[in-house]
Formats: structure tokens, sequence, C-alpha cells
């Protein structure tokens, strides 16, 4: 909650209408279906807010069996050669950079390091942030068999904190 505030300090225009779509519950407190589902901007200032400033910047697992991992494009060993794939032997420690994949210029483009709720609400997410298959297509709670069973909690938290719905 404390990133999401101070991204909507720095960005008076998107706290305006941040505040413009929470008006609407001057006189009440949202229901769960108008918070989960009826608020686009504010769920794209809580998506905008995990994708810049993920819980956990990185992520270890260990690979339970030899692999080979594709890359999406080549990179230069130590050695000078080439390679499009790495091959991962059983045991092997490999650090998931989730900040980095939720802040990609290669993923998220140009404004990749802007605070942009927008890009959650007018479908701007590029091709390559929607192939992500995390939690709404950002790495911040992992994925697969491992993604974090709070994810759902944790963004609904965020939806009704104080600090997001206006009410003191």
């Amino acid at each position: 909650m404390k990133w999401g505030l101070i991204e909507l300090a720095k960005n008076p225009e998107k706290q305006r209408l941040l505040r413009q779509e929470l008006s609407q519950f001057e006189t009440s407190d949202p229901t769960w279906e108008q918070l989960i589902y009826k608020l686009p901007y504010l769920n794209g200032v809580i998506q905008e807010t995990l994708r810049l400033h993920p819980p956990l910047d990185h992520l270890i697992r260990t690979a339970t069996q030899d692999d080979v991992l594709p890359l999406s494009k080549p990179i230069r060993t130590v050695e000078g050669k080439f390679v499009s794939e790495l091959v991962v032997a059983k045991g092997t420690a490999l650090n998931l950079p989730l900040a980095y994949f939720n802040r990609a210029y290669e993923i998220w483009g140009p404004d990749a390091k802007d605070f942009k709720p927008e890009r959650w609400v007018e479908d701007g997410l590029t091709d390559k942030a929607k192939g992500i298959q995390g939690s709404h297509n950002i790495m911040s709670f992992s994925d697969g068999p491992r993604l974090c069973l709070g994810r759902n909690f944790a963004s609904a938290s965020l939806k009704a904190s104080q600090g997001f719905s206006g009410q003191n």
C-alpha cells in the first residue's frame, strides 16, 4: 500500500482519476463485487503498484530434473560463444528476478518503468506482457504450481485498505 500511495503522490493526475472513480462511495463502502469487478482504475493502480514494486524482488527455485531452458534471444557466454538455450542440471538453484520481469523494456515497452495504471484499464498491455503467465500478467506472485495462494486476498486487501478507499 505504501508504494501505491507514493506513486499516487508523485502523479497528481492519476490520484485525481482514482478519487473520481472512488467518489461514488462517499456515503457508503463498496460491496465485495464492486470492489473486485467494478472499479477498473483502482484495479489498474493496484496492478501497476504490484508490477513496479513486487512484494519480493526475486525467487529462488531448484530444478527437480535435468532440463533445457530456451532463451528468447541468444546470449554470449564468457567464452564468446552465442547460445540460445541453457542446460540446467537437477539440483541447480535458479534465481528468478521478478522485479526485472515486471519492469523489462523488452516486455512492457518504452514506458516500462513508469507508473501507468491506464495500461490495465485500456488494454494497453503489450503482446509480450499479455504472454506472461503469472497472476494478471505479472510475476509478483510467481506462477505455476507455486503460485501464491494469497494473491487475491492481497489484492483485495490493498483495494479495501483505508489508504485507497478514501475513507478516514
